[in-house]
């Protein structure tokens, strides 16, 4: 049995490779400026293919503090309407 923490990341990473392949995304576009610049290039193969991982993980750190901010906004905002804090 996987622990929870590989499922996470197993999770985190399907969800950025979503979040790619829809075009009009702004994950899309950071990908897509980022690939030229920190992958290597194949003449042979005339493509970027060294290097997509480091991206992929970058991506997944900001959607990670995404929804971080997210959840912890609408924790603050839920408490402020109850005055708990």
């Amino acid at each position: 049995m996987k622990n929870c923490w590989t499922c996470n990341k197993q999770t985190i990473y399907l969800a950025v490779w979503q979040a790619i392949k829809s075009k009009e995304s702004e994950w899309s576009k950071i990908y897509e400026r980022l690939v030229p610049i920190k992958c290597s290039y194949d003449e042979r193969k005339r493509a970027y293919y060294v290097g997509k991982g480091k991206i992929i993980g970058r991506i997944a750190g900001q959607m990670i503090l995404v929804m971080n901010t997210l959840s912890f906004s609408s924790l603050l905002s839920r408490n402020e309407n109850d005055n708990f804090l």
